[in-house]
């Protein structure tokens, strides 16, 4: 987990400022070389090609202005791409990038996309603040964060042209240590994004969070984009969001363009969260709460596959009915003469032992039952005469939005298992949406969801703030700090690898982990 830091006073000690002899990757390497933990390396105005990756740590690194130093990114287009300036942190000394425009070059132009990100974070230490630049047409992500470092990224300005999101947001490892870890909401322990202009012509996310990451979106302003959480789903064992706090920013997606509404603002697929005193224009929605292993058994998801009701990593109750179809369909299961009450089965998972399909159960009658569809037609469940099904509730979902701290889960190939995530409900409160028609129409800004394992009023909450809850201090306070190196008056506590205790509370539906 990310560092938890606490502050008496911002200190500061003498450190010199050398100047780069000009913007060129040599001249930069040099003078980064020669410098002091607290050092500010300047590069003077001007246009310069960068083919290779700077590392610093403990420095700042500093342009004249954003629209007059500027580094072209002609970083070699191959595999996932490189970045020009890699951020390794430490608890010595503020690691600082500000003033720089990043530009797209002629090498590495689309399709190819740098998903690497071309300002990569890593490190232990939260002590690193990204300000004041302007990211222009890049081929991918201007800013990954890899591995839960929890800095500051403030007043930038993104200008997005491709499908890719302005800020990656990756916690450390596969974001084990950060499920089985008490959420932080209203500390530092977060990645802060605050104050920054994002723009994109194609209309795609701003920020995307995900292998247990943590981040904070405040007071910014976006056009043409959307938040964004992956889940614990997509393919390879990372794991979901762990939190999020989006307040007092201004989303717009349809730019003045009429009838252009997004399906929503904040699409999240996993883990815990508060949206407040935001203004959104453009989206059919605040949110959206989706939960794909509900409705979706992909063999892509591995090592997590779908919650078919036989998968040891969700709640499951025992089985409840078993059978074989009596017609083929390919929107619903028939069992002639089954007898079954008026939606007897509703919200309930199914699953096709011959296809290895499940679907969520949105209605029956006497001998049919019908399925929510998938957002895959391929992994729409499906029956042929004679096939095989069994029907479980299952409820919560492995990190589905609303779930919380769990058990410490380990390993590259993880036995599935049940990990006691508690109840953490996500919380929405004093939003307001405008749909794009001739003129931004007010709508109810209240939030829900489609899934039948996400329930208002118990996974999520509208019209209300979390209880207890108070926003970190605004702004940040990295903002107040200049060349700061690390001593008596910046305190850190850095987390300890120890292991989380067991936690050994029963399913909040007082069910047990179903046997594969």
């Amino acid at each position: 987990m990310a560092a938890v830091f606490l502050f008496a006073g911002i200190g500061q000690t003498r450190a010199a400022v050398i100047n780069a002899t000009s913007g060129s990757f040599a001249a930069v390497s040099s003078a980064v070389a020669s410098a002091s933990p607290g050092d500010t390396i300047f590069i003077p105005a001007g246009t310069n090609i960068w083919t290779g990756k700077l590392n610093i740590s403990g420095v700042t690194l500093q342009g004249f202005s954003s629209s007059s130093t500027v580094i072209v990114d002609e970083s070699p287009p191959t595999g996932t791409g490189s970045p020009l300036i890699q951020i390794n942190t430490t608890d010595n000394a503020l690691t600082r990038l500000t003033q720089l425009q990043i530009v797209r070059g002629v090498t590495n132009t689309s399709p190819f996309q740098n998903y690497t990100g071309d300002i990569m974070v890593y490190g232990a230490s939260p002590l690193f603040r990204i300000d004041h630049c302007q990211f222009t047409w890049l081929t991918g992500r201007p800013i990954h964060v890899g591995g839960g470092e929890n800095g500051l990224i403030d007043h930038c300005t993104f200008l997005m042209s491709n499908f890719s999101n302005c800020i990656e947001v990756d916690g450390a490892g596969t974001g084990d240590v950060s499920w089985a870890s008490p959420s932080t909401f209203g500390t530092s322990n977060a990645l802060y994004m605050e104050d920054n202009y994002i723009y994109s012509a194609n209309n795609f996310c701003a920020v995307d969070i995900d292998f247990g990451g943590r981040g904070v979106m405040r007071h910014n302003t976006l056009l043409g984009s959307f938040f964004n959480t992956h889940g614990t789903e997509t393919s390879l064992r990372y794991r979901s969001s762990r939190q999020f706090e989006i307040y007092n920013n201004t989303f717009n997606y349809g730019g003045g363009q009429q009838y252009n509404n997004f399906y929503t603002a904040c699409d999240i697929r996993g883990g815990t969260g508060i949206v407040f005193s935001n203004t959104f224009v453009g989206f059919w929605s605040v949110a959206n709460l989706n939960c794909y292993r509900a409705t979706d058994n992909d063999q892509n998801f591995a090592p997590w596959f779908g919650a078919t009701g036989l998968r040891a990593w969700d709640s499951n109750g025992p089985a409840l009915l078993t059978g074989n179809a009596s017609a083929d369909s390919a929107t619903s299961l028939i069992v002639t003469g089954a007898g079954w009450t008026s939606n007897q089965w509703l919200n309930c998972t199914v699953y096709n032992y011959n296809n290895s399909l499940c679907g969520v159960v949105t209605g029956n009658s006497a001998d049919t039952m019908t399925f929510k569809t998938s957002r895959t037609p391929a992994l729409q469940i499906t029956f042929k005469q004679g096939d095989q099904f069994t029907v479980h509730r299952v409820y919560p979902l492995l990190d589905q939005p609303g779930m919380g701290q769990g058990d410490l889960l380990t390993g590259d190939s993880p036995t599935p298992v049940w990990l006691h995530e508690t109840s953490e409900p996500l919380y929405f409160w004093g939003n307001s949406l405008s749909l794009m028609y001739q003129v931004p129409t007010a709508v109810s800004s209240k939030v829900g969801s489609n899934y039948p394992n996400i329930q208002e009023n118990r996974d999520y909450f509208n019209d209300t703030p979390k209880p207890g809850y108070t926003p970190f201090i605004y702004p940040h306070p990295w903002t107040l700090m200049t060349n700061a190196v690390a001593g008596t008056n910046i305190v850190i506590t850095l987390p300890t690898n120890t292991p989380p205790p067991v936690n050994t509370l029963a399913p909040p539906t007082g069910l047990t982990a179903h046997p594969l």
